[in-house]
């Protein structure tokens, strides 16, 4: 955390509180966190409102520099540490059962001017942040302590705006695919729904349904990998009408690690600039029809999980692929609809 100038009527509070949501200033409620002030530093135990300094701390900053700052949260007390040397501690009251009135907080980062215009222009910029549990909470599984953080699929890493990773449009059917061996994937997101064209061909070929590109870190947002823990391929189903042709299976796979949504791309043979890398596969599992398969006809779904999850790094890519053989399916009216859930999750 890099913090620039040292101004009055300006106050920053960073770490786990709960804003007031109808006062301008947004003072926390309750929570523990750092301060600072034009006063200096503090360390901060907030009780359903009332608050407990450490007092100003001997910590003086340097414009533009780095510190890492540590929040350790006990029962009976709160240690605030600046890179690695504790400045300051505060001992949870006798009457208390906890240092703060509520048994989970949020991470707030709270900036703001008041009483009159600050002092001076002052920035606060914050490289990265982690919130880890100890003790009895680490027997949860290193997933289900990263999804509670934040770092499920929520939204994807990096994005501006908010939004599902997948195709799911509500109330509207999905649309059609176009099945391109190779190279242009049919979706660009993680996993939804699909609906494949009437006339499906068979062979060798490998057909991107869905390529994802886990987002490269940037100045402003810190890239993360995404680890795929399993996939889940629902049953598939036939729609409008039967089946004109078949019987079909259609072969799943995943494959990650690619430096480009084609799976035709080629693996550079050396490290050097714009170096290229060819997505890794592993089958996943099939579903098949039978020749003029009946409208409604569903085709089993399966789910695959990774005991050791399936990593993406930034900038690379996570494919669903799907290889159809047997009788292709020709002219007609029938589709052939299913989807893909992804399980993961970010760090």
């Amino acid at each position: 955390m890099e913090l620039a100038g040292n101004t009055t009527n300006t106050t920053i509070d960073f770490g786990l509180f709960i804003p007031n949501a109808t006062a301008a200033s947004l003072a926390p409620t309750d929570g523990i966190y750092f301060r600072y002030n034009s006063t200096g530093w503090q360390g901060i135990v907030n009780y359903n409102g009332a608050e407990t300094t450490t007092g100003v701390l001997t910590f003086a900053h340097n414009a533009l520099q780095q510190y890492e700052f540590i929040i350790s949260i006990n029962e009976r007390d709160v240690e605030f540490w600046i890179d690695d040397v504790l400045y300051g501690s505060i001992t949870t009251p006798a009457a208390q059962g906890q240092p703060c009135y509520a048994s989970s907080l949020p991470m707030c980062i709270r900036h703001t001017i008041g009483g009159s215009a600050a002092g001076n222009v002052q920035r606060l910029r914050v490289a990265d942040y982690s919130v880890f549990m100890g003790d009895i909470a680490m027997n949860k599984p290193w997933g289900e302590q990263m999804a509670g953080m934040g770092n499920t699929l929520q939204v994807q890493q990096g994005a501006t705006t908010g939004g599902q990773l997948s195709t799911y449009a509500l109330g509207a059917a999905p649309g059609t695919a176009t099945l391109t061996a190779s190279t242009a994937p049919a979706t660009n997101t993680l996993g939804g729904l699909f609906a494949l064209p009437i006339a499906v061909a068979v062979g060798e070929s490998d057909y991107p349904l869905f390529a994802w590109q886990n987002p490269a870190g940037t100045i402003a947002i810190p890239g993360k990998t995404f680890y795929c823990t399993g996939v889940i391929v629902p049953a598939m189903w036939v729609s409008i009408a039967a089946l004109t042709g078949g019987p079909i299976v259609f072969n799943f796979a995943i494959g990650f690690g690619s430096t480009a949504s084609s799976l035709a791309t080629t693996e550079s043979t050396t490290f050097s600039s714009g170096t290229t890398k060819i997505a890794r596969k592993y089958p996943i599992g099939a579903q098949s029809f039978a020749a003029t398969a009946a409208l409604g006809t569903v085709g089993q779904g399966f789910q695959v999980t990774f005991p050791s999850p399936i990593p993406t790094q930034p900038s690379e890519f996570l494919h669903i692929i799907m290889r159809a053989s047997g009788t292709a399916l020709t002219a007609g009216t029938a589709q052939v609809r299913g989807g893909v859930t992804i399980l993961g999750y970010f760090q």
